[in-house]
C-alpha cells in the first residue's frame, strides 16, 4: 500500500492470515492512541499558553483603560477614539481566546474519556460496605480525597444545608475555585452520592436530585456527578434507563450497580474530569 505524499495517512498492510490481521489492527490502534496522546499534550500545552495570553491581554486591557481615561480628562478626541478601538479589539481578542479554550478543553475531555473507558478496570475494591468500597474506587482510579485534601473536602454521612433544608448524604465532596483559579482553568467541584437497598426507580432519583438542587442553591456548586449507589440484583427500568442516558435532569445523574462478578455497572458511563476528579 502506498501513501500520497504531501498528506498525513496511516497505512497499515493486512496480511491474508487471520493473525496477520489482528496484528496489524492492533499496531494501528496502538498508533492511533500514541498520536491521540500527542494531541492531547499539545492541546495542554496550547491551553496554558492561551491563559498566558488572556491575562497578558488582561494586562493590557487595564492599562490602556488608564489611558483612555486620562485622555478623556485631556479632551483628545482622537486619542479618545483611537483608545476606545484598541480596548474593543482587546475584548474581542480575549473573546475569542477564551472560546478557544472552551474547544480545546471539550476536545481533550472526549479523549479523556475514550481514554478512561478503553484502559479503565471496573473491579469493585475491597471495603465493609458499598458506599466505602465506591469512595476506595474513586481514590485508586482518580485520586478524589488525595486531590481534595488541601482545598476541599470530602465527607461520608454527610448532613448538607440546602434552601429547605438540611439533607443527608452517604458521601459528598465539594470544591470551590477562586476567581482567579477560573480564570487559570479550574472548575468547581461537587460529587453526591446515596446509597440506596434497592434498585432506584425514577421516583428515586427524581427525589434524590431534588435534594441535591436544594442543596446547590445554596452551596453554589453545580454537582459534577450525582451518583445513585445499588447491588445490582435486579435491572433498572426501562423509563429510568431512558431519562440517564439521555441527562433528563441536565446534571450529571448515574446509577452505580455493584454486580454479582465483582464489577461496576455505570449507567450511564461517565469519564473523570480534565483534572481528573470524579
Amino acid at each position: 500500500m502506498r501513501c500520497a505524499n504531501n498528506l498525513t495517512f496511516i497505512c497499515v498492510e493486512f496480511n491474508v492470515v487471520t493473525m496477520g490481521r489482528e496484528r496489524a489492527g492492533e499496531d494501528a490502534v496502538s498508533m492511533l492512541m500514541d498520536m491521540l496522546d500527542s494531541l492531547a499534550e499539545r492541546a495542554g500545552k496550547m491551553n496554558r499558553k492561551l491563559v498566558a495570553a488572556f491575562f497578558a491581554l488582561m494586562v493590557w486591557v487595564v492599562i490602556e483603560g488608564v489611558l483612555w481615561a486620562l485622555s478623556l480628562v485631556s479632551i483628545s478626541p482622537i486619542e479618545i477614539i483611537t483608545t476606545g478601538v484598541l480596548l474593543a479589539l482587546a475584548l474581542f481578542v480575549i473573546g475569542e481566546l477564551l472560546e478557544i479554550r472552551g474547544m480545546l478543553a471539550e476536545l481533550v475531555a472526549r479523549y479523556s474519556a475514550y481514554r478512561f473507558a478503553r484502559e479503565e478496570s471496573f473491579a469493585i475494591p475491597e471495603g465493609k460496605d458499598p458506599v466505602e468500597r465506591l469512595l476506595r474506587y474513586f481514590n485508586t482510579r482518580m485520586g478524589l480525597e488525595e486531590k481534595l485534601r488541601r482545598r476541599g473536602t470530602v465527607r461520608r454521612n454527610a448532613d448538607v444545608e440546602g434552601v429547605s433544608g438540611t439533607h443527608r448524604f452517604d458521601l459528598w465532596a465539594q470544591m470551590k475555585v477562586s476567581p482567579i483559579g477560573r480564570i487559570a482553568g479550574h472548575r468547581d467541584y461537587a460529587l453526591y452520592v446515596r446509597f440506596y437497598d434497592h434498585v432506584p426507580d425514577v421516583g428515586d432519583i427524581e427525589g434524590f436530585v431534588s435534594e441535591v438542587m436544594d442543596c446547590v442553591k445554596r452551596t453554589r456548586v453545580r454537582p459534577s456527578r450525582v451518583v445513585a449507589l445499588c447491588q445490582g440484583e435486579g435491572e433498572i427500568g426501562d423509563e429510568l434507563y431512558e431519562k440517564l442516558i439521555s441527562m433528563k435532569w441536565d446534571i450529571p445523574v448515574q446509577v452505580i450497580m455493584e454486580m454479582p462478578d465483582g464489577t461496576y455497572d455505570f449507567i450511564p458511563f461517565i469519564a473523570p474530569r480534565h483534572d481528573g476528579l470524579p
